[in-house]
C-alpha cells in the first residue's frame, strides 16, 4: 500500500480525496473499533490535505494506546514520510540525548514521534553504551537540551553484593548514585532520571528490614528518592517508570529476550511505554503541556441525556456498574482539575442543566472546577471557539472529548491545533483512553499550576463585574490591585523557568533562558524583577518576569520582558516599565521587539510607552529616563 506521503507528494488518481470531516471520522471510528489496518488507511487516504490537517490526523495516530511495537513503526514510517516534523502549529526545537546502563536505541524515534506530537521538534541521539560514570565525572558537556537517562535494577544489583544489602553498604551506593547525579547535573541543561526499572525476575529479598540490612525494594526505593531529594540539583527531574511500565503490559514489558538478546531493561513495548511518558512530562516542563480539558457531557460524563432523564435519572453513581464508572471518571478529571487543568463544558444542551452538577450529589464534579460552560444548541465549534476565548490561550493546549465522531470531526476542522480524544462507548474506556494519552503527564508542579483552576474562576467573576462595570476605570478601582515585585530566589525560581518556556504571547524577545543563563546574567550584573498579582479576588501568582542587563555606564538592556495574559490591561505593564524605570534612575533604557508567530500582542508596545525607534533596520527602541 502507498503511504500518505507519496500521495501527498504524487496524489493518486485511484483514490477519491475526502474531505477533512470524512477524514476525521473515519480516523475515530477506526480508533473506536481498535482496527490498526483502518487507521494507517486514513493516513494513506489522506491526499490533497493542509499541512495543519494532516498534522492533526497523525497526532490521533500517535496518541492512539496500541500494544503493538509494529503499529508504532508504522506510524513513525507515515510521520517520517510526512516529513519528521512538530505536529503543532509551532514547534520548539529541541536536542535530547539518552544515557542508560543498557541497550535503548528502540526509544530513540518513538521518543521523537512523541515529542512532535506535543510540538516539540527533536534531534534525539544516544550516548555510549553504559557510561555513566564517566559522563558524570570525566565527560565534556554534550549541548543537548534535555538528557535523559534510564537505569535499570541491574545498575544496583552490580554495586551490592548481597540481595539484601547491609545498610552501610546500601548507603554507599545511594551516595554513590547521589554524585552521579550530581556530575552530570553540573555538565547538561536539563537532566531527566527514570525511576530504576524493575527487572523481569525480582531480586530473592525480605520484605521488611532487619539485623542492620535493608530489603531489596526499600534499597531500589531509597535510590529513586534521591533525584527527587531536596539536596538533589534544581535542573535534575525524575519521570515514573514504574508508571509507564504498569500501563505498557505491567510485567510483560520488563527486559526478557530483550535483555538477554540486547541488553535492553524493557521489552520494545515497555521502552515505547517510557518514551511516551517521557514526552509528555518533558512538554509541561517547556511549556508545551495541555492545560485545558473540554467535556461533552450526555454519554461522556455520564450515561444518558439529562435534558430527556433529568437530574436524577442520568446514570451515575455507585448503584450500576456503568453508574460508578463514570464517577470513578469523574473522580479522575476532578484530580486533573485539582493539579491545575482548566475544565470546559462543550455540551449541546439547554443551559438551565448546567444545575445538574449542584442537583445530583452522585456527580463529583461542580460548577466552581468548570472555568467555562458552554451549553447551547448550536455547532460545537463555535462553543469551542468561545472556550478558546475565554481561557485565553492557544487551542494547541487543550484537549476535547466527546463521544460523537462528527461533532469531533467538525471541531477538529475549525481547530486543527487541538487535540482530541473519543470517549466511550463505555465509561471505562473514556477513561483508559485519557489515562493512556499522558496529555496532562508532568515532571515537577509549581504553585501556580495547583492555583489555576482557582485562577480561572476568579477571572470569571472579574469578566462578570467588567460588563457590570461603568467604565475601565471603574473595574480597575473595584479590583484593588496589589503588585510585587522580587528577585528570581529558590523559592520561586522554578515558576520563572516555566514563564520563561511557555510564555509565548506577551514576550517582546521571547528567550527561553534556562537555570544555566540565569546564573551568568547574574553573574554579569543583570537585574530581575519577578512580578506577583493580587487583587480583592485572590492572587495570580507570579505573573511576570523583567530582566535587565546593563550595556553600558548610563545604559541598559530589556533581555526579558514578559508577562501572562490573564492580567492583561490590568496596570501590570505599567507597574513593570516604571520598576525598570527606578532600577536605572537616570540614563537610557533600550529594548528590541522580536517579532514571533505569536507575540503579535507586543508588536507596539514600545511605541506605546513612549519609546523612541532607534534603528530603521531592527525593531529597536530606546527611552531616556530622567
Amino acid at each position: 500500500m502507498a503511504t500518505s506521503a507519496e500521495h501527498l507528494r504524487k496524489g493518486d488518481p485511484q483514490m477519491q480525496e475526502a474531505t477533512n470531516i470524512e477524514l476525521f471520522v473515519d480516523m475515530l471510528a477506526a480508533v473506536r473499533d481498535r482496527d490498526e489496518n483502518a487507521i494507517i488507511g486514513v493516513l494513506d487516504r489522506a491526499t490533497g490535505l493542509s499541512r495543519n490537517h494532516l498534522d492533526a490526523l497523525l497526532r490521533i495516530a500517535i496518541h492512539y494506546d496500541s500494544p503493538s511495537s509494529k503499529y508504532i513503526r508504522r506510524v513513525i514510517n507515515a510521520w517520517k514520510d510526512a516529513g519528521s516534523r512538530g505536529l503543532k502549529l509551532t514547534s520548539l526545537k529541541i536536542s535530547v540525548e539518552l544515557l542508560s546502563d543498557g541497550t535503548v536505541d528502540g526509544m530513540l524515534e518513538p521518543l521523537a514521534l512523541f515529542l512532535a506530537a506535543l510540538g516539540i521538534d527533536a534531534t534525539v541521539i544516544k550516548g555510549e553504551y553504559d557510561s555513566l560514570e564517566f559522563e558524570a565525572y570525566a565527560g565534556e558537556p554534550s549541548g543537548a537540551d534535555v538528557t535523559f537517562v534510564l537505569v535499570s535494577e541491574r545498575w544496583a544489583r552490580r554495586r551490592v553484593a548481597h540481595p539484601s544489602p547491609l545498610i552501610s553498604d546500601a548507603k554507599m551506593a545511594i551516595d554513590s548514585w547521589a554524585a552521579i547525579l550530581s556530575g552530570l547535573a553540573a555538565k547538561r541543561q536539563r537532566v531527566v532520571v527514570s525511576e530504576f526499572i524493575k527487572s523481569a525476575w525480582p531480586v530473592p529479598s525480605a520484605t521488611n528490614p532487619g539485623d542492620g540490612r535493608l530489603p531489596w525494594s526499600a534499597f531500589v526505593e531509597r535510590l529513586n528518592s534521591v533525584a527527587v531529594s531536596d539536596e538533589a540539583p534544581s535542573n535534575v527531574y525524575s519521570v515514573s517508570a514504574e508508571t509507564s511500565q504498569f500501563i505498557s503490559g505491567g510485567s510483560a514489558s520488563a527486559g526478557r529476550n530483550s535483555l538477554v538478546r540486547m541488553r535492553a531493561p524493557l521489552e520494545i513495548d515497555g521502552l515505547i511505554g517510557l518514551a511516551r511518558e517521557m514526552a509528555s512530562g518533558l512538554a509541561h516542563l517547556l511549556g508545551r503541556g495541555h492545560r485545558a480539558l473540554l467535556l461533552d457531557w450526555d454519554n461522556t460524563l455520564w450515561g444518558g441525556e439529562v435534558g430527556e432523564l433529568g437530574f436524577s435519572g442520568i446514570e451515575v453513581g455507585p448503584e450500576t456498574p456503568d453508574g460508578f464508572a463514570y464517577q470513578i471518571l469523574q473522580g479522575y478529571i476532578l484530580d486533573l482539575n485539582l493539579g491545575g487543568t482548566l475544565l470546559a463544558a462543550i455540551s449541546r444542551n439547554d443551559p438551565a442543566v448546567s444545575k445538574v452538577l449542584e442537583a445530583n450529589e452522585h456527580i463529583l464534579l461542580r460548577r466552581s472546577n468548570f472555568a467555562s460552560l458552554q451549553l447551547n444548541w448550536g455547532d460545537k465549534s463555535n462553543s469551542a471557539s468561545r472556550i478558546v476565548e475565554e481561557l485565553n490561550f492557544s487551542p494547541e493546549f487543550m484537549v476535547y472529548v466527546d463521544d460523537n465522531h462528527v461533532d469531533l470531526a467538525q471541531v477538529l476542522d475549525h481547530f486543527p491545533s487541538m487535540d482530541v480524544l473519543l470517549a466511550g462507548p463505555e465509561p471505562d474506556q473514556t477513561l483508559d483512553r485519557l489515562v493512556k494519552g499522558r496529555f496532562f503527564n508532568a515532571f515537577q508542579m509549581t504553585q501556580e499550576d495547583f492555583l489555576r483552576s482557582d485562577q480561572s474562576s476568579i477571572l470569571r467573576e472579574q469578566r462578570e463585574i467588567l460588563t457590570q462595570s461603568t467604565s475601565k476605570e471603574d473595574f480597575l478601582s473595584s479590583l484593588d490591585i496589589n503588585i510585587n515585585v522580587d528577585d528570581v530566589s529558590t523559592s520561586n525560581r522554578d515558576r520563572v523557568l516555566q514563564l520563561l518556556q511557555k510564555t509565548n504571547q506577551f514576550n517582546v524577545t521571547t528567550k527561553r533562558h534556562d537555570i544555566n543563563d540565569l546564573a551568568q546574567l547574574s553573574n554579569d550584573g543583570a537585574q530581575f524583577g519577578v512580578f506577583s498579582y493580587s487583587d480583592r479576588f485572590g492572587s495570580q501568582g507570579i505573573i511576570g518576569l523583567v530582566i535587565l542587563v546593563p550595556s553600558r555606564n548610563d545604559a541598559w538592556e530589556i533581555d526579558t520582558w514578559l508577562m501572562s495574559c490573564r492580567v492583561l490591561n490590568r496596570g501590570v505593564e505599567e507597574a513593570m516599565l516604571e520598576w525598570m524605570k527606578s532600577k536605572l534612575q537616570s540614563g537610557e533604557l533600550y529594548g528590541t521587539y522580536l517579532p514571533t508567530a505569536k507575540n503579535g500582542l507586543v508588536a507596539d508596545l514600545f511605541n506605546r510607552f513612549g519609546f523612541a525607534r532607534v534603528d530603521e533596520s531592527a525593531l529597536r527602541y530606546k527611552l531616556h529616563v530622567a
